[in-house]
């Protein structure tokens, strides 16, 4: 997934000048890709939801480590996915203020269909200020570095991710986690750490204890590619620390967020915090030696769907955070909930003009229900090697061999 930092200028000027043919058309769909130097692809259908992985290529330091190019794994590329919306209910803001508000049919909010009502009062008790709820995010966020070997190159990626329960259980985007089903493996040998900190550093050694079949299935070929098409769904993963890094005792308890996996919890005009480690605008060596996690207070801006007619996506905006490294961050509610999880971003010349989108935890535990037979909050419920020997131990080794095929 690595790419030529000047063939990924050339890409974004192309981009632009078709974008510019666009609007001198009247053309009102905008490019959805995977990265900001990804060529987008223009959805014809507006209420279509789009994702993109961002995996920026930059080249390494030239060290006496072969040259590594780093690649930044956020959302993938727009797909045109079979949309439908589902209207909504008035947001929490809208509520107090006496007006109405609901979802306008932006990419994937739909107005017919089933009703999706806001939670009025979601808990027991007040917010606890966006203050203390980045100090608790950013105590809970990780980055995830993996670096992949092919024929004696070498190649680095790097993702998101938040501890999720207190025994080390990390959620991130299943384009993130991947390159765990890799590990091991003479012919494409990767190697993931989880780092936390400011600068990110090496603390832990994890495993996959899930990753969704379907996504691996139908995206196995974009590991290959610098920039993937895709929608954001069945994108998510689940991992485990085993152990630390440099062989100490692990801690008690790892600080981590309680997920909410409740409908409508996160809704339009609601105040959210994003936090993630983002790498796309610093070089391979910054992002390997010096990559500082980053957090901004932004609202929900669109409530979107894959067709469930319940809310799997939240759209944010332009934000800080749009930019590549971000996949797999945390979007955090007022109260310190998780409700999303970063996974896809637009194209932009800066992060002011991209939309990042995340899917809501509701839509990460229906597709577990789904695929896994179990929700997140039972499959949290159990020891880890336990959840991974009963859910995703029968499915990895065909998982591994469909990824190992694809790079042959």
């Amino acid at each position: 997934m690595a790419k030529l930092f000047f063939s990924a200028l050339a890409y974004v000027g192309a981009a632009v000048l078709v974008a510019l043919a666009l609007l001198m058309l009247g053309a009102q769909a905008a490019p959805w890709v995977s990265g900001s130097f990804a060529r987008g692809q223009t959805a014809d259908d507006p209420t279509d939801i789009s994702r993109l992985e961002l995996s920026d290529a930059r080249e390494a330091d030239k060290g006496g480590e072969p040259p590594t190019a780093l690649a930044f794994p956020e959302p993938p590329n727009a797909k045109e996915p079979n949309a439908s919306t589902a209207s909504v209910a008035p947001s929490a803001a809208a509520q107090q203020t006496g007006s109405s508000s609901s979802a306008a049919a932006p990419p994937n909010t739909a107005q017919s269909g089933a009703t999706v009502a806001r939670i009025s009062e979601p808990y027991a008790f007040q917010p606890k200020g966006f203050s203390l709820v980045d100090a608790e995010t950013r105590a809970a966020l990780v980055n995830i570095y993996c670096t992949l070997t092919r024929g004696g190159a070498r190649s680095a990626y790097s993702g998101s991710g938040v501890f999720v329960d207190p025994r080390g259980i990390i959620l991130t985007n299943a384009h993130v986690a991947q390159y765990f089903l890799l590990a091991g493996h003479n012919e494409n040998d990767a190697h993931c750490v989880i780092r936390s900190g400011s600068p990110a550093a090496a603390r832990w050694n994890a495993q996959l204890l899930y990753i969704p079949k379907p996504w691996v299935e139908e995206h196995a070929e974009d590991i290959r590619k610098t920039r993937s098409i895709g929608t954001g769904e069945h994108d998510y993963a689940l991992l485990y620390v085993t152990g630390a890094a440099d062989g100490s005792p692990l801690p008690g308890a790892f600080p981590h967020l309680a997920p909410d996996t409740r409908e409508a919890i996160g809704f339009q005009d609601d105040p959210v915090l994003v936090a993630a480690y983002p790498a796309e605008f610093i070089g391979g060596a910054a992002a390997q030696h010096s990559l500082h996690p980053s957090s901004s207070v932004g609202t929900i801006k669109t409530l979107m769907t894959f067709g469930s007619k319940l809310i799997d996506l939240l759209s944010l905006g332009g934000t800080p955070l749009a930019q590549g490294g971000a996949s797999g961050g945390a979007v955090v509610n007022a109260w310190g909930r998780l409700i999303g999880v970063v996974v896809t971003t637009s194209e932009g010349a800066t992060t002011g003009e991209r939309d990042l989108r995340a899917i809501s935890l509701a839509h990460i535990d229906r597709s577990l229900r789904v695929h896994a037979g179990v929700g997140l909050a039972a499959l949290l419920a159990l020891e880890p090697n336990a959840a991974r020997s009963a859910y995703f131990a029968p499915i990895e080794p065909a998982l591994s061999q469909r990824l190992r095929e694809a790079l042959q």
